[in-house]
């Protein structure tokens, strides 16, 4: 079987797991598969190790008894299998929890690619205090790849701290980054009336040079609902000046229809 046989094999095996829940055949299969993987990291050479990565990771959390293995790859000499196993462990989430000390130490590395991951995957696995904690501390890093990674990490947090977190994500809206700008305004989105009072920071948002930022905060005030009526005069001045072949062009109108009607 090649490497996209396998992959493809993984992400078949999850969607009929997904719809057959409970199946005892599906969960053997899956078992063996899993424990396929675990051999092939402690043994195999590192291309195999990749493939055996990246299926873990289609497996997400049916891919739990590989926690182990990847605790122990978290310190591997190769960059890119300390981030692999980074990732796979977030997507296992919560059953990974007794992985968090681990991955706090990746916060450390010099490599920004996992830095960003593991910021990614502790939030996959912990929406609480300390996730929120990571975040902001991530929303300071020099490199634009975690900053990128924290401020879209802000949407997995739980309802009850997310106000919080508001005034994190507006500093978000004037990181020099576009991308960073764009996925704060998506996180605001996400907290709807909870971010009610990003609305004139969001409203500022609308004239960033970056059309896909403009796009996020458009969407977000749209989100946000009827503390966001304000914005309405400037998406329509918006939409004056935006090109028709955008998406930007058409859905101005659908968010202006939404917040006209919200209550």
């Amino acid at each position: 079987m090649t490497a996209d046989q396998m992959r493809a094999t993984a992400r078949r095996l999850v969607q009929l797991m997904e719809a057959h829940s409970g199946d005892a055949e599906l969960q053997e299969i899956a078992k063996e598969l899993v424990g396929a993987c675990m051999e092939t990291l402690k043994v195999a050479i590192n291309d195999e190790k990749k493939i055996a990565l990246d299926v873990l990771d289609l497996l997400g959390p049916f891919a739990e008894a590989a926690i182990p293995v990847l605790q122990v790859l978290l310190t591997h000499s190769f960059a890119w299998i300390r981030k692999g196993s980074v990732q796979v462990l977030g997507k296992i989430g919560s059953a990974a929890r007794a992985s968090l000390p681990l991955l706090f130490d990746r916060l450390e590395e010099k490599d920004e690619l996992i830095r960003g991951a593991a910021v990614m995957a502790i939030v996959q696995i912990e929406q609480d205090e300390k996730a929120y904690e990571v975040l902001c501390r991530a929303m300071k890093d020099p490199s634009e790849w975690v900053r990128f990674q924290a401020a879209r990490s802000f949407g997995y947090l739980r309802a009850a701290i997310r106000t919080k977190t508001v005034d994190t994500l507006l500093k978000g809206l004037d990181d020099s980054d576009h991308y960073v700008r764009e996925e704060a305004a998506k996180s605001l989105g996400k907290f709807g009336t909870d971010a009610s009072q990003a609305v004139p920071r969001l409203i500022q948002g609308l004239a960033d040079p970056d059309r896909k930022v403009r796009f996020e905060c458009t969407d977000a005030l749209r989100q946000i609902g009827p503390a966001a009526k304000t914005a309405i005069p400037a998406l329509i001045a918006l939409r004056s000046v935006t090109d028709p072949s955008t998406p930007l062009w058409d859905f101005i109108p659908l968010a202006i229809k939404e917040l006209e009607s919200a209550e």
